[in-house]
């Protein structure tokens, strides 16, 4: 039998190998990161595949320089009208929360 569908490869690695602790520290600025965006009801939620590789990259992050496309793709979806740059990620990354939570279907 040959095997048609091969493994598929794993993703990029960090630039630097992580040891169990920095891997604890970065899941816990992302969390911390994260924390205040998140609504006391979720009424709409957006699932994504990982957190990036890259540590200066995570969606909640307010300042992240380069390559922040889904959160400027998910901010243009649901917020169309909003003005889309750095210095206002946070404001948007809120009405998100309050989209988030007062989703209807």
């Amino acid at each position: 039998m040959s095997d048609t569908n091969p493994p598929t490869p794993a993703g990029s690695q960090p630039a630097t190998p992580r040891d169990d602790t920095s891997v604890a520290k970065f899941r816990a600025r992302r969390a911390a990161a994260a924390r205040p965006y998140q609504p006391d009801q979720v009424g709409l939620l957006l699932v994504a595949q990982a957190p990036p590789d890259a540590d200066d990259r995570y969606f909640y992050f307010p300042d992240v320089a380069r390559h922040d496309w889904l959160f400027r793709a998910v901010a243009r979806a649901i917020l169309p009208a909003a003005d889309l740059n750095r210095d206002n990620k946070p404001s948007l990354l809120a009405q998100l929360r309050e989209r988030g939570s007062s989703w209807s279907t």
